[in-house]
C-alpha cells in the first residue's frame, strides 16, 4: 500500500474512505460498471472455454465499448510471425499452436505499439490475453468515474462537478461537499452546494497548489460516492464526473460465474491450485458487503495464498484464510485469480471451500496420473490428452449459497526426491513474495521501474512453470550417475534432469533479486 500524505490521510477520514483504496486506479465508493481493462492490458489468462492450442486475443481502445475490430494482430513464436486481424468475435483467434512454445502477441494502433507478456502455451486449455489502447484523455473529461481530469477550457481554480444517476441521466439538486486538506495541518475546509437542472455544480476561486489537496462526495442518502483525492492543475481548471448509484446489500445478488475454473498441479508432496474466479453482481446497483467487506474463504488447510494478476492490484485482500473484497461491489464481473498450496496426505489432497456466494458450476483441470480418482457429488470428468501428458476437465454441479465445494483426488504420484527439491524451490519463491507484500517500505524507484520489475518477475515465474511442465517426467538431478550401466536414454534422461536442476536454481536466484528491488520500489 502506498504511504499517504498526511492531507491524504485527512481527507480520507473526513470523507470515510478506506485509506487501502487510495491511489487505487478506482476511485473508493465509486461504482464502476467494470474494473478497469488496461490493468489486464497483455496478461495471459489460461480458460477452459478456448480449446487447447488455442490463443485469442481481444484489442480495444479503452474500454469493452470500443473495441477495434479489424485491427491486425501479430504473434511471434516458434515458427515464426503469424497475423490474424480482430474478427465480428472481437478476437483474433491463433489456432494449432504447440505446447510448451513461447509466444508474444503485438498490434500496433494509434501511434503506438502494444506487446503481450510472453506466454508460454499449456497444453491445455487454450489461452485468452487482451491488448488495451488508452483513450484519449480529452474524450474522457466528464466522464462518471470519480477522476480528475484537466480542462484548458475552464480557468484557473475553476471545478466543474457532473454527477449523472444509475441511468446516466443529470442527478439534479444532488448534494455535493468539496474538502480541501493542507499539507502539513489537521484543518479541513468544507464547502457544500447543490446540482443544477443539468446535474452540475461549478466551485470557482480554488487553490490550485501543491500544499492542497481536494475530494469530492456526493451526499445523496443510499447513493453516496466519492472521488479519490486530488491535486488542481496550475495552468487551468478541471472536471470531475460521478455516478451516484443506489446500493442495495443483499449478497444474494452476487455470484461466482460459470466461467470460472481452478487449475491443479501436482508437486511433489503438495497440489498448486490456481483459482480463476469471476464474481458477478448482477444488479443494477452496486452491493454493499458491510463494513468487514465480503469474505471468500480459502478451502481448508490452504497455505501460500497471494493474489495473482489483476486481483494483486485490486481492492481484493488476503486476510486471514480469506480473500476479502472492501467497498461496494459494481454491478457486472470483476476478476480474482487467487493461487495456493494444499498438502497431499496419503497419496490424496481433500478440496473443502466455502461458499458464501452462490457458484454457478464447480470446473477444474488437472494432469491425470495412474491410479488417479476423483471423489465427489456428481462430478463429470473428460479425459484429453495432448504433447503425451493426459489431463481431466472435471464438472460439477453449481453450489449454493452458504455451502462448500468438496473435492478429492486420490492415488496421487509418489513424491521422489528430486520433486523435493522442486517444491523446496517453489516454496522460497512464495515466502520471498509473502514477505515482499508484507514488508514494503517506502519507495526509491520511480513507477517505471516497479512496472519493469514486475514484468521480469511474470516471465521468471512463467519459465519456472514452463520448465516444470517440459521436465514433468524427468528423473532427479544425480538419476543418470544411479547406475553406470544406465543406457543412453537414461544417462541423457538425468542430464535433462540436472541441467532443469540448475536453471531452476538460477532462476530462484533471480527471483529473489527481484522481490529484493521490489521491496524497494513504488
Amino acid at each position: 500500500m502506498r504511504r499517504l500524505h498526511p492531507w491524504g490521510a485527512a481527507l480520507a477520514a473526513l470523507l470515510c474512505l478506506p485509506l487501502t483504496a487510495l491511489g487505487q486506479p478506482g476511485p473508493p465508493g465509486q461504482p464502476p460498471m467494470m474494473i478497469d481493462p488496461s490493468r489486464m492490458s497483455g496478461i495471459p489468462r489460461p480458460d477452459p472455454e478456448v480449446p487447447a492450442g488455442t490463443l485469442t486475443v481481444r484489442v480495444i481502445q479503452g474500454d469493452f465499448a470500443h473495441p477495434l475490430v479489424g485491427q491486425e494482430v501479430e504473434l511471434e513464436g516458434p515458427a515464426g510471425t503469424l497475423k490474424q486481424k480482430v474478427g465480428e468475435t472481437q478476437r483474433a483467434v491463433f489456432t494449432g499452436l504447440q505446447a510448451g512454445g513461447t509466444y508474444v502477441a503485438r498490434a500496433t494502433a494509434f501511434g503506438s505499439t502494444l506487446s503481450s507478456q510472453p506466454v508460454t502455451m499449456p497444453p491445455a486449455p487454450g489461452v485468452k490475453l487482451m491488448l488495451v489502447f488508452p483513450r484519449d484523455e480529452k474524450e474522457l473529461i466528464g466522464e462518471p468515474d470519480g477522476k480528475m481530469r484537466s480542462d484548458e477550457r475552464l480557468p484557473v481554480g475553476t471545478l466543474e462537478v457532473r454527477v449523472v444517476d444509475e441511468n446516466d441521466k443529470p442527478a439534479v439538486k444532488a448534494p455535493v461537499l468539496l474538502a480541501r486538506a493542507t499539507r502539513g495541518t489537521d484543518k479541513i475546509d468544507q464547502q457544500q452546494r447543490e446540482t443544477d437542472a443539468k446535474g452540475t455544480v461549478r466551485f470557482t476561486g480554488l487553490v490550485s497548489s501543491a500544499e492542497a489537496a481536494w475530494a469530492l462526495k456526493v451526499l445523496k442518502k443510499d447513493a453516496e460516492v466519492a472521488s479519490l483525492p486530488f491535486q488542481l492543475p496550475t495552468d487551468h481548471g478541471a472536471v470531475v464526473g460521478l455516478r451516484s448509484i443506489p446500493v442495495t446489500r443483499d449478497l444474494r445478488q452476487l455470484r461466482v460465474s460459470e466461467r470460472s475454473h481452478f487449475i491443479i498441479e501436482i508437486r511433489d508432496d503438495r497440489a498448486q491450485i490456481v483459482e480463476n474466479l469471476i464474481l458477478e453482481n448482477g444488479a443494477t446497483s452496486p452491493v454493499d458487503p458491510g463494513p468487514n467487506g465480503l469474505r471468500l474463504p480459502l478451502p481448508a488447510g490452504a497455505t501460500g495464498a497471494d493474489l495473482l494478476g489483476e486481483g494483486g492490484g485490486s481492492s481484493f485482500q488476503i486476510q486471514g484464510g480469506a480473500v476479502v473484497y472492501k467497498g461496494r461491489i459494481p454491478p457486472g464481473p470483476m476478476e480474482l485469480r487467487v493461487g495456493f498450496f494444499l498438502p497431499i496426505e496419503d497419496s490424496a489432497i481433500t478440496f473443502r471451500q466455502p461458499t458464501p456466494v452462490s457458484f454457478d458450476q464447480l470446473a477444474f483441470i488437472t494432469e491425470r496420473f495412474e491410479g488417479m480418482e476423483v471423489e465427489g457429488n456428481r462430478l463429470d470428468k473428460e479425459e484429453r490428452t495432448l504433447g503425451g501428458r493426459n489431463f481431466w476437465v472435471v464438472r460439477g454441479p453449481a453450489t449454493a449459497a452458504g455451502s462448500e465445494i468438496y473435492f478429492r483426488l486420490t492415488g496421487l504420484p509418489h513424491a521422489s526426491p528430486f520433486w523435493r527439491y522442486v517444491a523446496a524451490g517453489v516454496a522460497s519463491v512464495i515466502l520471498l513474495w509473502a514477505v515482499a507484500l508484507g514488508l514494503r517500505r517506502p519507495a526509491r524507484a520511480g513507477r517505471r521501474e516497479r512496472a519493469q520489475l514486475e514484468e521480469r518477475r511474470t516471465r521468471l515465474l512463467d519459465e519456472v512453470a514452463a520448465l516444470d511442465a517440459e521436465f514433468g517426467g524427468a528423473a532427479p538431478p544425480d538419476a543418470g550417475k544411479a547406475n553406470g550401466k544406465a543406457s543412453g536414454a537414461a544417462a541423457h534422461k538425468g542430464r535433462e534432469a540436472g541441467k532443469l536442476g540448475r536453471r531452476r536454481e538460477q532462476l530462484l536466484s533471480e527471483l529473489e533479486q527481484v522481490y529484493r528491488d521490489l521491496d524497494q520500489a513504488v
